[in-house]
């Protein structure tokens, strides 16, 4: 007994203390937790060149969000935070700026005599400033951290990567393929313009475009996480995620291609959609409208235990000199209903809201 009592007490003090110890850390700062950070001090520093002397630029960072803005300056502007224990190092390889991040020991941050790391509430944003008529081949990879682009063009292949932060492009234009990579983030792309492809991958999180057109091809791909194409167009189009909804509104898929869209356990909608469409699904609904007459597309269609409004087998009407669409959908366990446009109205509001 008077162990258990004895272990009850110092568990109990050291509850105490925790708590005193969180009172005592709210006053200190405020609310205002950005304060603790307790190791070395970080000075924001800048590097500048020329934007004539740079085609590339690489990034490899971590644990840092990193922003890309237009400039009006004739100058690529890169604002950054190090200190003794983190810092940067840049690089010129001929037309090439490589930048790196690097540490030469691990942060062990202290508060009231007690080891602590509070980077997490820093907010030291990578910015690199590229004037707006420049158009480089970027190449940034970072950790734990989000990546902004927003009206400016990139030349070659462009790649964004990182791991558990969202990855945001708008109002951009790339001459070359693009690439966007995360894990467990969320990936947003606003009027975007690729002469080439566009792959977009993540898990776990949503993807959500927006105005986006690839020439080639436009490839997104997640898990357990819903996809949303708004007013999207490419010559390819494929989308797949799992146990959750894709949903393609006005969009289109250009000359010969086909748009696929995959998932399981979830529900594939798409209004408007212009071009050739396969669509598979299990245990979740098909419903859409399509721009055209029924009878100009082949059909295949199946699904179990629920209706069906498409003809399980046709053969659309052949035209001189003109390329037949095709429509091919697949589920179990839900319905099917597919409403063409051009033979007049559409019921998809009034499907979607049963």
């Amino acid at each position: 007994m008077k162990a258990k009592h004895l272990f009850l007490v110092i568990a109990a003090s050291l509850v105490g203390l925790g708590l005193v110890i969180c009172g005592i850390t709210v006053l200190v700062v405020g609310g205002d937790f950005s304060k603790l950070n307790t190791g070395d001090e970080f000075t924001k520093m800048t590097y500048s060149i020329s934007a004539s002397d740079i085609t590339s630029i690489v990034l490899k960072d971590q644990n840092r969000n990193v922003k890309l803005v237009p400039s009006e300056k004739d100058t690529i502007d890169i604002t950054y935070y190090d200190n003794e224990k983190e810092y940067y190092s840049f690089k010129r390889n001929t037309e090439e700026l490589d930048i790196e991040f690097d540490t030469n020991k691990t942060v062990n941050n202290s508060f009231l005599g007690i080891g602590l790391n509070f980077e997490v509430f820093s907010d030291r944003t990578v910015v690199i400033s590229i004037p707006k008529e420049h158009y480089p081949q970027v190449n940034i990879t970072t950790s734990n951290g989000k990546i902004t682009a927003e009206n400016l063009g990139f030349t070659a292949d462009t790649a964004f990567s990182t791991v558990n932060g969202k990855v945001e492009i708008t109002d951009c234009v790339f001459i070359g393929s693009l690439s966007v990579q995360s894990k467990n983030g969320r990936i947003n792309l606003k009027d975007v313009l690729s002469h080439k492809t566009i792959d977009v991958s993540t898990t776990n999180a949503r993807i959500n475009l927006e105005g986006v057109n690839a020439y080639e091809q436009l490839k997104l791909e997640t898990t357990n996480a819903p996809v949303e194409m708004i007013s999207c167009e490419s010559e390819d189009i494929s989308v797949t995620t799992t146990n959750n909804s894709i949903d393609v509104i006005n969009s289109s898929c250009t000359g010969l291609g086909v748009c696929r869209l995959t998932t399981s356990n979830g529900s594939i909608t798409f209004d408007r959609f212009n071009g050739s469409l396969v669509c598979r699904t299990t245990n979740g609904k098909i419903i859409g409208t399509l721009t055209g007459l029924s009878e100009d597309y082949d059909i295949l269609s199946s699904t179990t235990n629920a209706s069906n409004n498409l003809p399980n087998v046709q053969s659309g009407i052949k035209s001189d000199g003109v390329v037949t669409p095709s429509l091919d959908v697949k589920t179990t366990n839900g319905a099917i209903w597919v409403d063409f446009l051009s033979d007049g109205g559409s019921i998809l509001p009034k499907i979607m809201a049963e």
